[in-house]
């Protein structure tokens, strides 16, 4: 009963959880609507300018390919939305932001106060030096939690095969990268507390859709649980590990999709039009395509692994080098491998994302790319850590015979 009870107590935090989150979202979007146009015209137009002479299209910034691209025309929309003038109270405004009501827009609680102060190129500065604070406090904090560089060098090193230096530039990409960041760090701050975690995830996957233009929020979800399980996998059996697993992920799922459901059914409500089919429409389209955007699961894939890892020969020798040891781990260590299984099962999570939301992934492949850092991060921690437990084993029996 004492369980039982337990259970609906965290029940009941969800709830109160999610209720309060859209009463934030509302609240402060409805607020930022508020503001005065006027005071942010000039400083939106001048950025819409320099965005324009960089390339209304996606700009290569140096590296002359698609995955170093900043989604410029995405930045202009998110510069016009800030703009909106239609009549309507704040409340509809915030709800519909130029009609493009399936999405929360919750970026412009942030864009339109700074727009007050400064410009695109403000801005980008604003975000490189919250964008890499975070980065070099978390690789650090990486490395005094695991005493180990692995984890930390593995995680640059992916980052810098997604082009980090584009992600504060485009404010498109910045808020994913931010809130996945952040996770990172509450997961290392509570990793002794798996109740809060679970309303972390809950939290950083609805807080995700309130601010992102579905660029590739699996990256919050994915990079904190795979941390979480380098710090756990020798502490924990393999099933209360992976159930811990599957749970943060279901928890991150729901506050993504309850949020997202959540704005078609108040958008409904407020705009007086049905926002639910609109955002049904909108889905099914970027899971099913159209006759116009045929999938080609084939090519998409394709398209997302080049990106990532440059050339396909890198990515076949990758491939060889992870397989390779995985079957050596495999007939060295059987039992003792087990307990890292959790990160083969989160190194799906980019795959499963892609495929499913086929009709996305081909067509924006130059940002969706980004979600194989997850595969990346996990599979190098893999075989290291299970190298390190095959050492560990031949020292062992290296003892026993002496």
């Amino acid at each position: 009963m004492s369980s039982v009870g337990a259970n609906k107590k965290f029940i009941k935090k969800i709830i109160y959880l999610f209720i309060f989150l859209m009463l934030f979202y509302i609240f402060s979007l409805t607020i930022s609507m508020a503001i005065n146009t006027s005071s942010i015209t000039d400083n939106a137009l001048k950025s819409i300018d320099k965005l324009m002479n960089e390339g209304y299209g996606w700009s290569t910034f140096r590296f002359y390919t698609l995955a170093s691209s900043a989604d410029n025309p995405t930045d202009i929309l998110m510069l016009q939305n800030s703009m909106q003038l239609n009549g309507q109270n704040c409340l509809y405004n915030a709800m519909n932001v130029n009609n493009y009501a399936r999405y929360w827009h919750g970026y412009l609680i942030l864009l339109k106060p700074l727009l007050m102060f400064t410009d695109i190129q403000g801005i980008r500065i604003i975000n490189m030096v919250i964008f890499y604070t975070l980065i070099m406090y978390l690789l650090i904090n990486l490395k005094e939690t695991c005493q180990s560089y692995m984890l930390p060098l593995s995680l640059l090193i992916g980052l810098i095969m997604c082009y980090i230096y584009i992600i504060p530039i485009s404010m498109q990409y910045m808020s994913v990268f931010i809130i996945m960041l952040i996770c990172s760090l509450l997961v290392l701050k509570n990793k002794g507390n798996i109740k809060r975690l679970y309303l972390i995830l809950f939290t950083v996957g609805s807080i995700v859709n309130f601010f992102d233009f579905l660029t590739v929020p699996i990256l919050s979800m994915g990079v904190p649980i795979i941390i979480y399980i380098y710090i756990n996998y020798n502490e924990k059996t393999f099933s209360i590990l992976m159930k811990e697993v599957i749970l943060l992920s279901v928890y991150w799922c729901l506050g993504y999709g309850l949020t997202w459901i959540s704005k078609w059914i108040v958008g409904s409500l407020i705009l007086n039009r049905n926002i639910i089919v609109e955002g049904v429409k909108q889905s099914l389209f970027r899971i099913n395509g159209s006759t116009e955007y045929v999938i080609d699961y084939k090519r998409m894939l394709h398209d997302n692994i080049l990106n990532f890892f440059g050339k396909k020969e890198y990515f076949y020798c990758y491939i060889g080098i992870v397989c390779s040891s995985f079957l050596y781990l495999c007939f060295k260590l059987k039992k003792e491998i087990i307990s890292l299984l959790p990160l083969l099962f989160v190194a799906s999570y980019p795959f499963i994302w892609l495929l499913i939301l086929g009709n996305h992934s081909q067509i924006h492949y130059y940002m969706t790319y980004r979600n194989i850092l997850v595969f990346f991060l996990a599979m190098n921690i893999f075989v290291v850590e299970a190298f390190k437990i095959n050492i560990i084993k031949i020292k062992n029996k290296e003892r026993v015979i002496k």
